[in-house]
């Protein structure tokens, strides 16, 4: 059987990278060959990753629609929304064609999901589509619509989260039955110890701090993160915060730190490729996003044994921590509570090891539902019902 990936990129750091990896990764090393894997590279935005799927015994298939992913528009949301316009319009006749001649069993819609649905609704292919949500979905009337109108079609709807999942129901988007949670495949125990025996800087070269891993975009909400802990520092002052990551919110960040007199204390390290050294050396790691779905680096600071304080966000946070029991949440955009919850984790990090040790083993026990095997064996079973 063929399953056919569509995929466009605009973002080379994004989580969705990771889940079509592994996911291919997944299918390959335990299906037995049964499926026939082919990764659509519409703008050649999949070309760096060409060993990768080969290695995987899955195929890359060049869409040949003259559109280049180093050169396309991104960076701002307008530059990001023309850039979808352009590789919905341009793929339509091509990606047909494509489909019509390999006749997939399965097409796994990911990202812009316009130009599969429209010919999905348009054409009587004997292929079944399954329409995989990648990250919190935003239902603006034109999608709630588009959607809707796409039910009858689409075979499966694949959620990341539980939350995402009750909001589509809630909504009443889909037929129920064709909505299901399946964990994102993220803890790939292989590639780790891979990392693990490279000669890696694993001494702590920050000193007493703690972690925020995360695109530098308004969605992680760092401006927040910078805002509360300039009020720590006044509580703490040997403490740092060290912020991984790269993106359009960079400069901002730095204004805001020049501004506050925290060059010292409030540290932007860059993109930074194995992230287990940074986290095992802080005291505890922190999400202030706005939302995630189901957010990546929350299992992996669980898997490498890291206390996860996150926001109460929209969607993913809710469904992997348990306040108090395998990490802590605070109040979105509330300075206050994430000052005082602050403060309680930093005491019993300090103070408690028993119970810390004891969250920690609570979060590690989570992260077994986020592994290639477990994703594998879930996937399996909504294929064939």
């Amino acid at each position: 059987m063929k399953i056919l990936f569509w995929c466009p990129l605009i973002s080379s750091d994004i989580g969705t990278v990771g889940t079509i990896l592994n996911t291919v990764k997944s299918i390959n090393k335990f299906s037995k060959n049964k499926y026939e894997l082919l990764i659509l590279n519409i703008a050649k935005e999949w070309s760096l990753y060409k060993k990768f799927f080969y290695k995987n015994n899955s195929k890359l298939v060049d869409l040949n629609i003259g559109l280049n992913f180093d050169t396309l528009p991104k960076g701002t949301l307008i530059k990001s929304r023309f850039t979808y316009i352009i590789i919905s319009i341009f793929s339509l006749i091509n990606f047909h064609k494509l489909i019509l001649k390999e006749r997939p069993n399965f097409i796994f819609i990911h990202l812009i999901t316009f130009t599969p649905l429209f010919l999905m609704n348009i054409f009587n292919y004997n292929t079944r589509f399954v329409l995989r949500i990648s990250g919190y979905p935003k239902l603006n009337f034109f999608r709630k619509i588009f959607w809707k109108f796409s039910n009858k079609k689409i075979y499966k709807v694949l959620c990341p989260t539980l939350e995402t999942k009750k909001q589509l129901i809630k909504n009443k988007i889909f037929d129920n039955k064709k909505i299901h949670v399946i964990n994102e495949p993220i803890i790939d125990l292989k590639k780790i110890n891979q990392l693990r025996k490279k000669k890696l800087n694993k001494k702590n070269e920050f000193g007493k701090y703690v972690v925020s891993i995360g695109r530098l975009t308004k969605q992680k909400n760092h401006r927040f993160l910078i805002k509360c802990f300039d009020k720590i520092l006044k509580l703490i002052p040997d403490l740092k915060l060290i912020i991984c990551g790269k993106g359009e919110e960079n400069l901002n960040l730095k204004k805001q730190i020049y501004k506050l007199n925290r060059k010292k204390e409030i540290i932007l390290t860059g993109y930074k490729k194995n992230i287990e050294p940074i986290l095992k050396n802080s005291l505890f790691f922190i999400l202030t996003s706005e939302w995630e779905d189901p957010g990546f680096v929350i299992v992996e600071s669980m898997f490498f044994n890291t206390i996860v304080f996150s926001s109460n966000c929209e969607n993913g946070p809710k469904d992997l921590i348990k306040d108090s029991h395998n990490g802590f949440l605070f109040k979105k955009n509330d300075e206050q509570d994430f000052v005082k919850k602050f403060l309680k984790i930093y005491k019993l990090v300090m103070t408690d090891e028993k119970l810390i040790n004891k969250i920690k083993l609570n979060a590690k026990y989570k992260t077994k539902l986020y592994g290639l095997r477990y994703y594998y064996n879930l996937l399996e079973k909504i294929l064939i019902k």
